[in-house]
């Protein structure tokens, strides 16, 4: 897809979001996906680093969320700050592990 077509793809699912966050202000799930939709765009990432840590904050324990946050920081250089939430999801008491969360986001 060409840059213009991949800049409307964006600009409508931010509107999308848009609506669902004006009835829906504190749903994590539009947070992470605003945060994620500008990861993936090359957009934000401050935008999106704020975006994540909201959906984090209100739905604790999701790991996936933290692994956006980690990517978002990678990509910031904030490598320090993206081991810091890394680290939980390498204890031997997360959850899942974090490469079994790498092959289910593939």
């Amino acid at each position: 897809a060409s840059r213009a077509d991949r800049a409307r793809v964006v600009a409508a699912a931010n509107r999308a979001l848009d609506a669902v966050q004006a009835v829906h202000p504190d749903v994590p799930h539009t947070m992470m996906l605003r945060a994620e939709i500008a990861v993936k765009s090359d957009g934000d990432l401050a935008g999106a680093l704020t975006n994540i840590r909201r959906a984090r904050a209100a739905a604790p324990g999701r790991d996936d969320y933290a692994s956006l946050e980690v990517q978002i920081l990678a990509r910031q250089g904030a490598f320090a700050e993206a081991r810091a939430v890394l680290g939980p999801l390498m204890s031997p008491t997360a959850r899942i592990s974090f490469c079994e969360l790498a092959v289910r986001k593939s």
